[in-house]
């Protein structure tokens, strides 16, 4: 039992054994939820309504790479809660099947369990691919443990360089995600931000942040059919319904296929560093567009999305360090 009288699970642990080589992240995420100390990372997130730690590091030298995963249920009255954000309301402690699912959610985001032999052997002499496959086997697309994260993040970051796409989603955790302080720790962790919290916010409010108005618009509205239970982001025949709001189209929900789904071909057509990244071994002067980038990454299917990670890993330095490409006309 806590201090303030909930009664609390033991903490789960866990060990993956990945099939393919994985390297836990170095650094925190750009956005801020995910945390990174150089030897472990973790991520603080809800189960249902209930609060959770994962904790993800490797479960000890030489032991040939398995990391080991533990979760932890928080007491519900340690957690700093924003104005309307539905989780605070029905406040209850993580059973121990909540604390195996947010293990589950934690493992998938960082892909520790995808097999990739196939894909290894069938690229591993690839012009572009071979040698990243060699020098950076652990590449992976860059994943969410729920699907709409990576649909709100979609929404925000269209169009914009990373950094500032980072720079407005941080505004937007920092505001309306709630927070945790971890024992012995100055630095909080935030959760991302619920649906029920930006389907109320005002579009004004998240215009503030940095969001265009239709933008803005766009995020509360995808929010607001969620909540309303008209749209399931892992039943893919519901998301038509997405389809219909500005600013959503198909490379949107390319993004939730690949980053909250783990479809390792949904292809991220409007990754603007990949569009440079393109224009760059295409010799075209300037950023592909979305036909240009398919047809590059045609070939890898039914790898499209997991090659275009790899050749981002391998190659985005040349995008930074080369000269500058003009956007499409």
């Amino acid at each position: 039992m806590s201090d303030s009288g909930w009664t609390t699970e033991l903490p789960l642990e866990s060990f993956a054994n990945p099939p393919s080589p994985v390297q836990l992240p170095e650094r925190s995420a750009a956005d801020g939820i995910l945390s990174c100390d150089g030897r472990r990372v973790r991520r603080f997130l809800h189960v249902d309504g209930a609060p959770v730690m994962v904790t993800a590091c490797p479960a000890r030298s030489g032991d040939g790479g398995a990391i080991r995963f533990t979760a932890e249920a928080l007491d519900p009255d340690s957690v700093d809660y924003r104005d309307g954000d539905g989780r605070s309301s029905g406040r209850r402690c993580a059973s121990a099947g909540d604390l195996a699912t947010a293990i589950g959610r934690v493992r998938f985001s960082l892909g520790v369990d995808e097999d990739l032999t196939e894909f290894f052997s069938t690229n591993r002499d690839d012009r572009l691919l071979g040698p990243v496959i060699s020098r950076r086997p652990w590449a992976r697309p860059p994943r969410r443990p729920w699907p709409w994260e990576s649909l709100a993040w979609a929404i925000v970051g269209q169009g914009l360089e990373p950094a500032e796409a980072a720079r407005i989603q941080r505004r937007v955790v920092h505001r309306w995600a709630p927070r945790v302080l971890p024992a012995g720790s100055s630095e909080p962790l935030f959760d991302f931000p619920s649906s029920e919290t930006i389907a109320d916010a005002a579009p004004a409010e998240l215009v503030s942040k940095g969001l265009t108005e239709a933008r803005a618009i766009a995020l509360a509205r995808s929010a607001r059919e969620i909540v309303s239970g008209r749209v399931d982001l892992d039943r893919p025949e519901t998301l038509d319904r997405l389809l219909l709001i500005r600013e959503v189209d198909a490379a949107t929900m390319d993004s939730v296929a690949a980053g909250g789904r783990g479809d390792i071909d949904a292809l991220p057509v409007s990754d603007p560093t990949l569009a440079k990244l393109v224009g760059r071994i295409t010799g075209l002067g300037r950023r592909a567009d979305a036909g240009e980038v398919e047809g590059l990454l045609a070939p890898y299917a039914p790898w499209r999305g997991l090659a275009a990670a790899f050749i981002l890993a391998g190659y985005s330095k040349a995008v930074v360090e080369g000269p500058p490409l003009r956007a499409v006309a």
